[in-house]
């Protein structure tokens, strides 16, 4: 395996012709991506349809933070610049939940965590990432991992105004403000109500509006609504982090004594069962 150097980071390349059995897994406006081995490893192979500056905007945010247990592994580039990524199991975090829709609300909160933890490495790391969604989320043998850096951008104080994205995941008030922080969390907002009701967004959510027919803890509404809030009113991350933390102690507490009512339910019938047994044997 070849080295070149990039940024003054050393980069391993991959040369194209190691890659077998190259089938489509997703494809985009700016590329596809297959799935593709080399050496007995199976690895994600992402190619753009053309060299555009998204393409290196990917591969600059990658090179900067992959190596985060949320965030896509990068391995490399090919000699055509394709990228070399981890290859997710479970596919994307949408498909993750549609084959698994009765989940429970201790397992959603930790994935709703390890999407948060993921994207504070990237603000941590001056990253914003504009397109944050459940299409761009991935699933690794149940570990989450935030990946698309296309576009990303760093957060440099540069007051460009744009609303690039899936539009229902994008902040309303991007017209008005530069995409930053709190824009992020307002996606990572659309992703938690997304989450519980089920169902893809059709356009933007207001903070007043309820999810039907799905029983939601309260507390997980209270911060869904929190994170779609008014720039002004938007959760900061440490108390989105702390909102999640309660939720899940009180749902891993629902869950115990869940658990306990079906014992006891179960302990009920077989002893009836034997006292009948006892009573009035055959």
């Amino acid at each position: 395996m070849k080295v070149i150097k990039k940024n003054q980071r050393k980069t391993p390349l991959f040369i194209h012709k190691s890659f077998k059995n190259g089938k489509l897994i997703a494809e985009g406006g700016n590329g596809t991506v297959h799935k593709c081995i080399s050496k007995k490893k199976i690895y994600a192979l992402k190619h753009p349809k053309n060299l555009a500056k998204q393409h290196f905007r990917e591969l600059e945010v990658l090179m900067k933070i992959s190596g985060h247990p949320n965030i896509i592994r990068f391995y490399g580039i090919t000699q055509d610049w394709d990228i070399v990524l981890e290859y997710a199991y479970d596919g994307t975090l949408h498909d993750y939940l549609k084959r698994n829709p009765d989940i429970n609300w201790v397992k959603k909160t930790r994935i709703a965590t390890d999407i948060l933890v993921g994207l504070s490495y990237l603000h941590d790391n001056g990253i914003i990432h504009r397109d944050l969604h459940p299409g761009n989320i991935l699933v690794n043998r149940g570990v989450i991992k935030i990946s698309d850096f296309g576009s990303s951008k760093c957060d440099d104080g540069v007051n460009s105004i744009d609303c690039l994205g899936v539009m229902a995941y994008v902040d309303p008030e991007c017209d008005y403000f530069p995409r930053d922080k709190k824009s992020d969390i307002y996606s990572y907002g659309v992703i938690l109500w997304e989450m519980a009701s089920g169902h893809r967004p059709q356009n933007h959510l207001s903070p007043f509006e309820d999810i039907k027919n799905v029983c939601v803890p309260r507390k997980y509404v209270g911060l869904y609504k929190g994170c779609v809030s008014p720039r002004k009113e938007r959760l900061e991350r440490t108390e989105i982090f702390r909102h999640l933390n309660e939720i899940l102690d009180e749902e891993f507490f629902n869950e115990i004594d869940s658990v306990k009512a079906t014992m006891f339910t179960l302990i009920g019938a077989i002893m009836f069962s034997l006292i009948d047994v006892v009573m009035f044997p055959l």
